[in-house]
């Protein structure tokens, strides 16, 4: 588990999110720069519980980053850390590689619930996808034929 003192705050991404490296006094145990998603009020930490729950059905899919660790403040769980992949926001220059994307969701039986173009990330290796606050596993017949949508990934 990584204690949040113990990383050094590079870019903030998003208002829960930003990257980060392990300060250079300390042991290096992680990648050089890696992705932090920390909770900034008690009422966020379900959406923590939800991305962890996600990263772990979703490892070895090669649909989302690597699941590092819990990030604590006084051994109290407030983030996660994840693997930083290099790559970028979907666009329409990739439009369909991303269109294609949910449907390898789909059927691992998962919804993402929140396909649009910052969600995706297209990398090297395929399409990646982040923020999985609204992941369903094992989702309704109903919420299947709604997720269909999401092979239309929202370009802004």
């Amino acid at each position: 588990m990584a204690d949040c003192l113990e990383l050094e705050k590079m870019e903030q991404l998003t208002a829960m999110t930003f990257d980060a490296v392990p300060y250079p006094l300390l042991p290096v145990t992680f990648a050089a720069t890696v992705i932090t998603k920390i909770v900034r009020f008690e009422w966020e930490l379900p959406r923590i519980e939800q991305e962890t729950r996600a990263y772990q059905l979703l490892e070895g899919s090669g649909l989302a980053s690597c699941f590092l660790s819990h990030i604590n403040e006084n051994r109290r769980i407030i983030g996660v850390l994840l693997e930083k992949i290099e790559g970028c926001s979907a666009s329409f220059q990739g439009l369909g590689i991303c269109e294609t994307a949910p449907g390898k969701l789909h059927e691992l039986r998962f919804v993402h619930g929140d396909a649009n173009q910052y969600n995706f990330l297209v990398t090297e290796d395929g399409v990646k996808f982040l923020d999985f606050e609204r992941l369903q596993r094992n989702p309704s017949p109903d919420s299947v034929h709604k997720g269909v949508g999401e092979r239309t990934c929202r370009i802004d």
